[in-house]
């Protein structure tokens, strides 16, 4: 319903200049500010930037009785006072497996590599997706390991790191690896989650092409950029080689968002995103993933976005 009374309790302001405030909106009609809140209201009811719709990308735009936000995985629209959210686009990532390019000049005493992953998928403010995969053993240059595992599934296409980590197992403890990497990385995404948060507000760019270029970097870089993994493990005396770590980075400007462009085959899967590791010394490898962009079709009785 198009009510100032209701849109000054929901974002508990006074006036409407207050409210005005509160949404971070220069509008100047009050229609256009309650329909502004409508939109906020059903965005943050929906989980924000780590519901189905992710970050927004426009301001709010108005085409007679209708109002419209962008965001990155669809739109929320107000028609009259009736207000409808339509999710659009959605990803999935999957870890297909890996190849030892080049095993490590020294195996200690093994004739063979025991390495092991550790993989996350960072994804603006949401809490990272941490997995570790391995140990495997028996790895020499040329070995081929299928993994196939779902990562992260129908989440919205903000801007995304997939991190690989990779550790040669001697004498310490690939789990006790794990948790205190996933951790460190828990809590440095809780920090660039305040980075963040600008971008969520109820009007303005957002992320799109007319946001602060510090807010999309903040964004785009990743929770994580802080985190160095060799000094995790000599910190805690874990006692395994840090290989090495590299990214792959996807949908960095909205115009980014679909499906990457298939670069080949791994095990008879198709793949669209490769991350190279090189350990030098300590081995080198490839790292195949399959990231899906879904386009999800609009209900026949979905109101026109406005021209």
């Amino acid at each position: 319903m198009l009510s100032l009374l209701n849109s000054l309790k929901q974002t508990q302001t006074k006036s409407v200049l207050g409210l005005k405030s509160a949404l971070s909106s220069q509008r100047s009609s009050v229609k256009e500010l309650i329909q502004t809140n409508l939109i906020q209201q059903s965005y943050l009811d929906s989980g924000s930037s780590i519901g189905p719709l992710g970050f927004p990308v426009s301001e709010v735009q108005f085409n007679g009785t209708q109002a419209l936000r962008q965001y990155r995985g669809g739109d929320i629209s107000i028609l009259g006072d009736v207000t409808n959210m339509l999710p659009r686009q959605s990803v999935s990532v999957t870890f297909l497996g890996f190849r030892c390019l080049e095993e490590s000049d020294w195996d200690q005493s093994s004739t063979h590599d025991e390495p092991y992953f550790i993989i996350s998928v960072e994804i603006g403010r949401s809490t990272p997706v941490v997995r570790k995969f391995g140990r495997f053993t028996g790895v020499d240059s040329g070995t081929e390991e299928g993994i196939g595992d779902v990562l992260v599934s129908d989440v919205a296409p903000n801007p995304i790191i997939i991190r690989a980590i990779v550790y040669e197992n001697d004498d310490g403890d690939p789990d006790e690896t794990a948790k205190n990497i996933q951790d460190e990385i828990v809590k440095l995404s809780q920090e660039a989650g305040k980075l963040a948060s600008a971008a969520e507000a109820a009007d303005g760019g957002g992320i799109g092409p007319s946001a602060a270029a510090g807010t999309i970097g903040a964004i785009a870089a990743g929770p994580i950029g802080a985190l160095i993994s060799v000094g995790i493990v000599s910190v805690l005396g874990l006692g395994d080689d840090f290989v090495g770590q590299s990214i792959a980075h996807l949908f960095s400007h909205p115009e980014d968002v679909g499906n990457p462009p298939p670069l080949g085959q791994f095990q008879d899967a198709d793949y669209n995103c490769k991350i190279f590791v090189n350990g030098k010394s300590e081995g080198s490898y490839d790292l195949f993933f399959d990231v899906v962009v879904l386009n999800i079709p609009a209900p026949a009785t979905a109101p026109p976005p406005p021209k």
